[in-house]
């Protein structure tokens, strides 16, 4: 390409991907020119019909004025009677005025947004471009995904301008359809965002490397703390060295580097935290990462609430613990720099030490969070995400996405119930886990389960990462599953991936109230308020079956890099 913008054509979004019945416009549906030698009658019958196509095809008002200013369709409009004519800009302006119907709305959602040079689609998508990739040229393969991100991005507009007309008469049914319409929108603009950006191999392991005293306090000379302050005292540098948490070790992922603490301190409850240092940009930002004593993983802490008393009474989980719990690599750095838990570290204020990085929730926004929670729509759940990252924006709802990645298969069933473990599986057999291909392994230990021997395979297509994990009574789960998507400034990945009921874990949340198991607790192994899920489910997930075939004639001790 030669740098400058493409015309949006049909043919080039034939070549990019998209569909042309997507947009509602095929190439000899457009407006066919009028010639200068029919009689009238025939001139008139000809206009008629390209002002049809103009009306099943437009369906902007904007849109048709522009359309209008053709010489073509400005010739089709002068052969017909001015009554008529009046007749035809009246039904384009009141087009809009009353709320669609559903039909309608889909027909809409396939909407062309215009082609060439000046079309608001072109106009956007060469803006986009130029944002991502300032002072470089167009290069086709990036142009197309920009192409696909815009595309979503004002399809996803214009659903948001008739949310507002629906809140507006308190139209709850169709505010909820047009939610619910929002969230394949939104996941299409992701995967064009995830396509453009990149982000690490997913087969890259990655060495701990440890770095100087002086070193770790040049570079802490430059970090900036953006936490709320605590009890009244804001977190600093100075006391961030008193206490010997400069940065000590780091990990390369693709182009992020992450520091952290010399050792992980003590929290209190048994729980287990460090300092984080995510190099972003020209920035280097502090952040909190916990070990959650229930499940053995590391998280990273975003936000808290505190009790009457002043003190944490909650640690933020963000949108899902899925949307909290730190990439495969960090995993494994952080239980190598931990593995000795006697070398954990006392701090005079832990508390001041692991809030000062994050953001203490408002009653308002604890509020919207628990009705995030509570909702098992995702329409719903994608407007108060959206609702929260615009009122209270911080970094990790401006970078993280807001609800999870999907992958195809039979994985997901309706709230509180599971679908038969027989048949939990994949649909593309290419995202299954090559048992061939270990990334990585590690041990962590766990307040419910105890000790834990995690295994992480790649997928046969190399797009994804399995976290198998064992507990000694020899039970198998699945962790997480992972993709490549890009490192934030947080640590955390952009994307998250529900994994539904393959990545059901060992013990299941059940109380007389809360039964999380779908009817297929085992009440005979039970730490409350958990009881197990090895006996009636796990052990008959095909996946879970197969991992265990491919290592029945070895022991997990047999793997190294398993277990130390």
């Amino acid at each position: 390409m030669n740098g400058e913008a493409p015309d949006l054509n049909p043919q080039e979004l034939q070549d990019s991907g998209v569909k042309e019945e997507e947009l509602g416009l095929r190439q000899e549906e457009a407006p066919r020119p009028v010639g200068g030698n029919e009689d009238q009658e025939l001139k008139e019958k000809i206009a008629r019909s390209a002002l049809k196509t103009l009306d099943d095809l437009v369906e902007d008002p904007n849109q048709f004025r522009h359309f209008a200013q053709l010489p073509n369709v400005k010739e089709a409009l002068g052969q017909l009677p001015e009554e008529e004519r009046n007749e035809v800009f009246h039904r384009f302006r009141d087009k809009y005025r009353e709320f669609p119907g559903e039909e309608e709305e889909e027909r809409q959602i396939r909407q062309y947004l215009g082609q060439g040079h000046g079309s608001r689609w072109q106009a956007r998508t060469l803006q986009s471009y130029r944002e991502r990739f300032p002072g470089r040229p167009i290069e086709e393969d990036k142009w197309k995904q920009v192409v696909r991100f815009v595309r979503e991005e004002l399809r996803f507009s214009r659903l948001e301008e008739y949310k507002d007309r629906a809140r507006s008469v308190k139209d709850s049914e169709n505010l909820s359809r047009l939610a619910d319409l929002q969230v394949p929108i939104y996941r299409r603009g992701m995967a064009a965002i995830e396509a453009l950006e990149g982000g690490a191999e997913v087969g890259d392991d990655v060495a701990l490397e440890t770095i100087s005293d002086n070193e770790g306090k040049r570079i802490l000379s430059q970090v900036e703390i953006q936490g709320d302050a605590y009890g009244g005292e804001r977190l600093t540098k100075e006391i961030l060295e008193k206490e010997g948490l400069f940065p000590k070790h780091k990990v390369r992922m693709g182009e992020s580097t992450i520091w952290f603490s010399s050792s992980p301190y003590k929290l209190g409850g048994g729980r287990l935290a460090t300092v984080a240092y995510v190099e972003s940009g020209d920035k280097m930002l502090a952040r909190s990462y916990y070990r959650s004593n229930s499940q053995g993983i590391w998280r990273y802490m975003p936000e808290y609430t505190v009790d009457e008393d002043g003190r944490i009474d909650w640690f933020g989980k963000g949108f899902e613990e899925q949307a909290v719990t730190l990439p495969v690599q960090v995993q494994k750095a952080l239980s190598t720099i931990s593995q000795d838990q006697a070398s954990a570290i006392n701090v005079e204020n832990p508390e001041l030490v692991f809030a000062g990085t994050a953001h203490q929730l408002s009653e308002e926004e604890d509020k919207w969070l628990s009705r995030y929670a509570g909702s098992t729509s995702e329409g719903y759940r994608l407007g108060v995400a959206l609702y929260l990252r615009r009122i209270y924006p911080n970094d990790y709802r401006r970078e993280v996405a807001v609800l999870p990645t999907r992958l195809e298969g039979n994985l997901y069933s309706a709230h509180d119930e599971k679908n038969a473990p027989g048949q939990v599986s994949l649909a593309d057999p290419q995202e299954n886990p090559d048992y061939s291909k270990q990334i990585a392994g590690w041990q962590e230990h766990s307040s419910l389960y105890g000790d834990i021997s995690i295994e992480v395979l790649a997928s046969k297509n190399d797009k994804l990462k399995f976290m198998f994990c064992r507990d000694s009574r020899g039970r198998v789960w699945i962790g997480g599953i992972e993709n490549s998507s890009p490192i934030q400034s947080t640590g955390l990945r952009k994307s998250w991936i529900d994994g539904g009921d393959l990545t059901t874990p060992a013990f299941e949340y059940k109380t007389r109230k809360v039964d999380q198991t779908g009817g297929y607790g085992n009440d005979n192994l039970r730490v409350e308020p958990y009881v197990d899920m090895w006996e009636n489910y796990l052990s008959k997930v095909p996946m879970i079956q197969e991992y265990l075939h491919a290592r029945r004639q070895k022991s997990f001790a047999d793997f190294p890099e398993v277990v130390k």
